[in-house]
């Protein structure tokens, strides 16, 4: 069993992945998040935008995707990390970790100042990996949707963990 690590450019989607549909992709991971994330975007836009403009770092387990996430990587400013999600066959393993180690080393090759996302406030395992890779949680959730309440996460230069 291996388990590997690809990250994709913007723009090289399909390159990296000629048979592997972005847009099928994000329908098929759309009810690991909590509100799922059809009832936050337009599934086919946001894939669209992924593919174009984010850097998507995959784990792929016996030649299938069982890991992504896609962040906006902007050279010498913050970044964010819009959407990170695992099977839930491959939860508890590393995966994770290893995209967010990814992650932050794509961040830190860009001379980013920081990376930030937000995360639902009561998500105590994704949160708690967040801080075992270095993030700063905060204190107070900064966004409500629906009923989720988000709390922002972030690891930058200041604190040199980025």
């Amino acid at each position: 069993m291996t388990t590997t690590l690809k990250s994709v450019q913007p723009g090289h989607w399909e390159n990296d992945f000629p048979n592997v549909c972005l847009f099928d992709l994000i329908t098929e991971i759309d009810t690991y998040f909590t509100p799922s994330l059809s009832t936050q975007v337009n599934l086919k836009e946001y894939a669209d935008k992924l593919r174009a403009h984010a850097t998507i770092i995959t784990v792929i387990h016996e030649g299938e995707i069982v890991g992504l996430l896609a962040a906006y990587l902007n050279e010498g400013k913050e970044s964010y990390a819009s959407c990170a999600c695992v099977k839930p066959s491959m939860r508890g393993k590393g995966c994770f970790s290893r995209m967010l180690c990814e992650l932050i080393r794509l961040a830190q090759d860009m001379n980013c100042t920081s990376v930030a996302c937000r995360v639902n406030a009561d998500d105590e395992a994704t949160l708690r990996t967040y801080r075992k890779n270095g993030f700063t949680i905060g204190s107070a959730p900064l966004h409500v949707h629906g009923q989720q309440k988000r709390i922002a996460c972030w690891i930058n230069s200041k604190n040199g963990n980025l």
